[in-house]
């Protein structure tokens, strides 16, 4: 047995669980001389704290103390910690470990970062696909870390451009409009960043959607966002519909509208009816003055 190795891990299970109930996290289990001890850490980047987490654990040999836990979510907590035992190791053996986050929170995705003390890790550094933390070359009085981090997925913020011509009459304007979106969480494609707050622009000719991709960073309460376009003519009406304030989380975007109506500025034209009275008042005018002057 290795002595440093075994007071490692002793260290690690008297101390941890301590931390853990303070945090108002569920114990952790305690381990053993010769056992390997597994250590899960799963956070929600965004502070989601609603959220219970099942985490399982499978390995090629020994007998884990469980091989699936749930941790129930903590009010003020976005991360809940956990642990795994693994016994009855040879003393001259070595397994393979699997661990992973069965919960499917929806709007996340997950990425895996693990590293152990004398054992080799296939979800090692930054911008890997690993899909749970895998552990080779388990020994006995080990010490292994998981991190599990839940990451919210961009979601969609939809600004719809609507026209309104007069029916009668009128006259073209420019359609073609750019719309842009302010958020204080980035924005895909975003031209300028500035306290926090990322901008974006598309443009839209006529009716039609600008579809922006969102990437929330905060839970309760939600990322905002507000939109507006660039036009300047005063045929036009505008009426805003949402657009002021938006709100996006984890799995959620919004959407809202801006209309603009076209007024007709000209001289008025008059339809057939019109003409015949109008025919008819220049006629009376007409024989009116004839009277006067005959």
């Amino acid at each position: 047995m290795n002595i440093k190795r075994a007071l490692l891990i002793t260290m690690a299970a008297m101390l941890l669980p301590l931390g853990n109930l303070m945090a108002g996290h569920p114990p952790l289990p305690q381990p053993q001389p010769g056992d390997a001890l597994f250590l899960v850490n799963t956070n929600f980047v965004d502070g989601n704290d609603t959220v219970d987490v099942t985490l399982r654990m499978q390995c090629n040999g020994g007998n884990p103390t469980q091989q699936e836990v749930t941790v129930p979510a903590i009010n003020g907590h976005g991360s809940v910690e956990a642990g795994f035992v693994l016994t009855n190791i040879p003393s001259e053996g070595t397994f393979e470990c699997e661990i992973w986050q069965m919960t499917d929170a929806a709007g996340y995705d997950q990425g895996y970062r693990c590293n152990g003390e004398g054992s080799d890790s296939d979800c090692q550094g930054p911008g890997n696909d690993a899909t749970s933390c895998f552990f080779d070359g388990v020994v006995q009085d080990q010490l292994n870390f998981c991190r599990i981090r839940n990451v919210p997925g961009e979601v969609d913020v939809v600004v719809t451009k609507e026209w309104i011509y007069p029916t009668d009459g009128g006259q073209d304007v420019e359609q073609e409009v750019r719309i842009t979106l302010e958020c204080n969480a980035p924005i895909d494609g975003y031209y300028y960043v500035s306290r926090g707050y990322w901008r974006a622009q598309k443009t839209i000719l006529g009716d039609g959607d600008a579809v922006f991709s969102v990437q929330p960073t905060s839970f309760d309460p939600g990322n905002t966002c507000r939109a507006w376009e660039d036009i300047n003519d005063s045929r036009v009406e505008q009426t805003i519909d949402g657009c002021g304030s938006m709100s996006v989380t984890a799995g959620s975007g919004d959407s809202c509208t801006i209309t603009n109506t076209v007024f007709f500025e000209g001289i008025p034209t008059l339809n057939q009816y019109g003409m015949a009275i109008m025919a008819l008042l220049m006629l009376g005018i007409g024989f009116v003055g004839f009277r006067r002057f005959v």
